[in-house]
């Protein structure tokens, strides 16, 4: 973090009303460029409020203008780090991760087909998840080579009964990585 800075010169104590200034309500702009977006309230008169509805009022009503502060992001480098910019990567780094291929169709009403890939031979286990996270079906567990497989799931649970309509989770899980992707069940 960066000291401190009073970036619109507000400090004003013990000032008449109309002539306080004091921000409120600040927020940063999301992008930045190369400098920091910020708006904010001017309130002229700090620490009275107007009250309602009785009427009365604890406080002058002031013309309260909304400021836009472009501040150089030069301005609020910390000067202890040099300014050196993002630095890209020597090299790409491939991910080797279980990539879910395809579930199709996708909402699905009597079954879905679902399709993925092993990077490298292992354990597995592909299973069908509730939106809570509870496995309603197993589809494969144990060893797998590696490749591409494909399996049936019928809107069944383990019992063999029919689960409802709704969001389930087709969850692939190796031994170096999770995948998964989100299927629709519509009755």
């Amino acid at each position: 973090w960066h000291p401190r800075r009073n970036i619109s010169y507000t400090n004003s104590p013990q000032c008449a009303v109309d002539s306080c200034l004091c921000e409120l309500d600040i927020s940063v702009a999301r992008k930045v460029d190369n400098y920091l977006h910020i708006f904010a309230v001017l309130d002229k008169d700090p620490g009275k409020y107007l009250k309602a509805p009785t009427g009365g009022t604890n406080g002058e009503i002031t013309a309260d203008p909304i400021l836009h502060i472009a501040v150089p992001t030069i301005c609020i480098v910390n000067d202890s780090f040099p300014e050196e910019g993002i630095k890209e990567a020597k090299s790409m780094i491939v991910p080797t991760t279980p990539k879910l291929v395809d579930a199709y169709p996708n909402p699905f009403n009597a079954a879905v087909n679902l399709v993925w890939k092993v990077p490298e031979a292992g354990n597995i286990k592909a299973e069908i998840l509730d939106i809570s996270g509870r496995v309603v079906k197993t589809i494969r567990t144990g060893y797998s080579k590696a490749g591409e497989f494909s399996a049936v799931w019928d809107g069944t649970n383990e019992a063999g009964k029919a689960v409802p309509s709704g969001s389930y989770v087709f969850k692939l899980t190796t031994e170096k990585a999770t995948s998964s992707t989100v299927l629709k069940l519509v009755k």
